[in-house]
């Protein structure tokens, strides 16, 4: 019996080595990818990527410095892609915990939606009127969101970059004394 399950175990083994072979093999592959949508999104994302554009980081000094030197042509729109509930959230001294001037229209996980690009349309067109300025900051608690909504915004065609390190770990960091530190 125990030679009957020693030999299931070896078959079973071979045959997970084979198949893990084969997947690896058919996942090294992309070009099959590159197809229709594949091709679409690729050259989305080299144009977005084009020299030039590669500078899609804000540093949070960056931004305060923007905000706060009195010239609102140079302020960029700024958005907050963190649960609504962490938006409106005020700390013990009843201050909003989030960056100054920041506008929330949805989640970072619903911000492709069509819906929400028609308010972030609407939101950036009155930015503009008001300061003549396209630029948008996106961001989230650490970064990882905001990069990824930055990446999906700028490839669609928004001027658009992300908050190194986000509100936790980059806005507040910098101790700036405003509302949301």
């Amino acid at each position: 019996m125990k030679k009957i399950q020693k030999m299931g175990i070896l078959v079973l083994s071979i045959l997970v080595v084979c198949a893990l072979n084969g997947a690896l093999a058919g996942a090294s592959d992309f070009s099959t990818w590159r197809t229709g949508t594949g091709v679409v999104v690729q050259k989305a994302g080299n144009d977005y990527l084009q020299p030039g554009r590669l500078a899609r980081i804000m540093e949070p000094a960056m931004l305060k410095a923007l905000i706060t030197d009195a010239d609102p042509t140079n302020d960029p729109l700024i958005l907050d892609v963190r649960f609504e509930q962490d938006y409106y959230k005020v700390d013990m001294n009843n201050v909003p915990m989030h960056i100054p001037g920041a506008i929330w229209i949805a989640d970072f996980n619903k911000m492709a939606e069509p819906v929400n690009l028609d308010k972030l349309d609407a939101a950036l067109a009155e930015h503009i009127l008001r300061t003549g300025n396209d630029d948008i900051v996106v961001y989230c608690h650490l970064g990882q969101m905001s990069g990824l909504v930055t990446g999906v915004l700028g490839s669609i065609g928004y001027d658009v970059k992300t908050l190194k390190l986000g509100y936790n770990m980059g806005w507040l960091m910098i101790g700036s004394g405003m509302g949301g530190m």
